[in-house]
């Protein structure tokens, strides 16, 4: 687990982490505590790279939103934390919610890339929190050897219901219309390249 920071016995609050919080510190808040992430590996940084050149070429053809990554803060307020997604996608109807300096409640996905150190955080504490604030899609993304996965979870009714790939082998996004997700692009051994990925996820014009 990451390193967990406390003054004393008092909680922080939060604004005493904004305040404690550099602009190059990568941390989270919750209730109180200040959780300090480790540095991604270089295989998160490709998985990140890649969805990112996905998300470009899809909002290029469909100017529905915009994306953000980490360490940009998510403040979640249901859950009473802050957190910095890999990365999240906020539609064009929820951008008022979007300041200079952070998100304040639910974005209508959110993508998280499991490391080593943040399995029960992503899958457990993130995933109740981005449930209970109301995100539409979330999207984790395990690339560790021997557990590479990609899992696809749609809010209905309140609560998180596992997405199946269609018989093709695609997670199709409802948020965001024509976009999708090959699951064997995730298990294989490297990812494909991607503007071949974007050429096979986006029929042509």
């Amino acid at each position: 687990m990451p390193p967990v920071l406390k003054t004393g016995k008092t909680p922080l609050t939060y604004e005493q982490f904004l305040r404690m919080k550099e602009e190059d510190t990568h941390a989270e808040w919750v209730n109180g505590e200040v959780i300090v992430l480790m540095p991604p590996k270089r295989y998160h940084q490709e998985v990140l790279r890649f969805l990112a050149y996905l998300l470009e070429e899809y909002l290029q053809r469909h100017p529905v939103g915009e994306f953000l990554f980490a360490s940009f803060e998510l403040y979640l307020p249901r859950s009473n934390a802050s957190r910095e997604p890999d990365l999240f996608v906020v539609r064009n109807e929820n951008l008022q919610h979007l300041e200079a300096d952070r998100f304040t409640g639910a974005p209508d996905v959110v993508v998280e890339v499991i490391s080593d150190d943040s399995v029960h955080r992503d899958s457990v504490e993130k995933f109740l929190e981005y449930e209970r604030e109301g995100v539409r899609e979330y999207w984790l993304i395990d690339p560790r050897p021997g557990r590479r996965a990609m899992h696809m979870f749609r809010l209905q009714e309140g609560s998180y219901v596992p997405v199946q790939p269609d018989e093709n082998g695609w997670f199709n996004s409802s948020v965001l219309p024509g976009f999708r997700l090959k699951a064997g692009w995730f298990t294989a051994e490297r990812l494909p390249n991607a503007p071949a990925a974007a050429q096979e996820m986006l029929p042509p014009q």
